[in-house]
């Protein structure tokens, strides 16, 4: 479902002029801006949710040794998670190869014209 209003999205932008370089760039810039604003997110939510919890911690809880957020463990997470993508990415619209996204954007441009094909025929008509 969503995938359809996004190659109609596409369509109207290459309806209005855009050239397929344009809108590639902009479906990556979206997914790399949304995932990075998801991973800064998860920080904030993380360091939070551990402060919560040092606070509220059960009272059986070691003092000394409270939860912390390590930047090593960061790293590696982040570092592991690269690879996985690089090595086998999911097959969301964030992971399309550019030859799937120029199919994306044919089909949408031949969308289009089907609709404007099937609008002049519908005002001949009347």
């Amino acid at each position: 479902v969503r995938g359809d209003g996004r190659r109609k999205e596409i369509g109207v932008r290459v309806a209005l002029g855009a050239n397929q370089g344009t809108v590639i760039r902009q479906v990556l810039t979206e997914s790399v801006l949304l995932s990075l604003i998801g991973g800064v997110l998860g920080l904030l939510l993380s360091f939070f949710g551990v402060r919560i919890f040092n606070v509220w911690a059960p009272f059986w809880f070691p003092r000394e040794t409270s939860a912390i957020v390590d930047a090593r463990v960061l790293l590696f997470s982040g570092k592991r998670r690269f690879a996985q993508t690089v090595d086998q990415p999911r097959r969301g619209f964030a992971s399309l190869s550019v030859d799937e996204l120029r199919d994306m954007i044919d089909k949408a441009i031949l969308h289009v014209r089907k609709q404007k094909a099937q609008n002049v025929r519908s005002r001949s008509r009347k």
